[in-house]
């Protein structure tokens, strides 16, 4: 895939980001298709809660050519807590679209899951 992006962050507490995809190399043009669109938007609530961590909140919007450009949309919120360069997450998320196991991109799927996630 070829891809563009652009993020930004408007203040302190807020980042949106979209990009644009373009696939290549298709093995299969009966089914697949090229286009692909993304944007999300990201509010972080300074680390404040005991002394080392923060909250967030994040919506995620995608949507594919090949699913008739039908969203899935995914929102996540937890706490974070800086470690260096890094940062640590836990939280939940609720996901609604297409299957995010993208082998079987004509099924939809609605799952919530707990986690613990490493920003590398």
């Amino acid at each position: 895939e070829v891809r563009i992006g652009v993020a930004a962050g408007m203040d302190t507490r807020w980042t949106g980001y979209a990009d644009i995809g373009w696939g290549h190399s298709l093995r299969n043009g009966d089914l697949q298709k090229p286009g692909r669109v993304q944007a999300g938007l990201q509010y972080s609530h300074p680390a404040e809660l005991f002394g080392r961590f923060g909250a967030y909140g994040a919506l995620d919007v995608n949507a594919f050519e090949e699913n008739d450009w039908e969203g899935g949309v995914s929102l996540q919120a937890g706490i974070f807590m800086p470690a260096g360069q890094r940062v640590w997450r836990a939280g939940v998320e609720l996901y609604d679209g297409r299957s995010t196991l993208h082998e079987f991109f004509f099924h939809d799927e609605r799952f919530v899951s707990v986690g613990v996630w490493l920003e590398i």
